[in-house]
């Protein structure tokens, strides 16, 4: 077995077949913690207990349903962010982490975060 904990589809562990849905489900943890800040692979604290990726997800999709995107990015952003191109990044992980039947290829997945490139080029570095 190859890959890294965390970041395996749960299909590794269940010996079903691979396909490359294993690593659009690998690339939706990974867009998870780019946005977040928070590395989901290995345990996450959230208001001082450990809960797993699953939990995680749940809580997340909770806050993004009440539309508060500002408290799913990470802090060190300090707000300089593009929301409805972080809902779209969120959004795309949440449908990596689905069973793999529905999960998006990966060309599915470049053409929605293509469609949500900002006209304006958005630069938060040069915002401050």
């Amino acid at each position: 077995m190859r890959g890294t904990m965390g970041y395996m589809a749960p299909e590794w562990a269940l010996n079903l077949p691979i396909n490359a849905k294993v690593d659009v489900y690998s690339y939706g943890v990974v867009l998870l913690e780019i946005v977040t800040g928070i590395r989901v692979s290995s345990g996450i604290m959230l208001d001082e207990r450990q809960i797993d990726l699953l939990e995680f997800v749940q809580e997340t999709k909770r806050i993004l349903a009440s539309g508060n995107i500002s408290d799913i990015v990470d802090d060190r952003l300090h707000g300089h962010f593009d929301p409805e191109q972080a809902i779209a990044m969120v959004s795309v992980a949440f449908s990596c982490l689905e069973e793999r039947s529905k999960r998006p290829t990966m060309d599915e997945i470049v053409k929605v975060l293509m469609s949500c490139d900002d006209e304006e080029d958005f630069h938060p570095a040069y915002s401050y």
